[in-house]
């Protein structure tokens, strides 16, 4: 997989734990899974723009994912009380975080309740959507800004 690919997964990551609450209730335990369905460049070939200073460029990738939460616990209020705090992080997001953030679109696509052996219950949870990764060149250390003409080589071996 190209680097830029895997970039694009590691930075969609992070978006959603930022979106995702940071605790839920007591006693639940979240389990997640982010589905990549496709990935394609974005603009021409994966080049979007130049820079400000059109010295470098920018390129993107575009994917299509599904997002989805396993919440685990023996109490079902705590359970759907942490499911309604993640659907509403995630629908109730503001829309310019999202933007800034390159979600382009979101949906909750799935829930369902499961009971399980003994007390355990589960809720599953899944968001489709869209996500657009920009890839900004990185910074050098320095310019050359003058190259010497005039150089005298040592020929003589020292």
């Amino acid at each position: 997989m190209a680097a830029i690919n895997q970039e694009a997964i590691q930075e969609l990551n992070v978006v959603l734990d930022l979106i995702k609450p940071a605790s839920l209730e007591a006693g639940v335990e979240v389990f997640t899974t982010l589905s990549i369905r496709s990935i394609a460049p974005t603009g021409l070939g994966g080049f979007i723009e130049l820079t400000p200073g059109n010295n470098a460029y920018i390129h993107g990738r575009r994917l299509e994912a599904r997002y989805s939460l396993i919440l685990r616990g023996n109490n079902a209020l705590n359970l759907q009380t942490s499911a309604d705090r993640i659907i509403e992080a995630f629908m109730g997001a503001d829309q310019k975080f999202l933007r800034e953030n390159g979600i382009l679109k979101i949906a909750q696509s799935g829930s369902d309740f499961q009971a399980l052996a003994g007390a355990s219950r589960e809720i599953r949870l899944t968001f489709d959507m869209v996500y657009e990764y920009q890839q900004l060149p990185e910074e050098s250390e320095e310019i050359i800004e003058e190259i010497p003409v005039n150089l005298t080589l040592d020929t003589n071996g020292g």
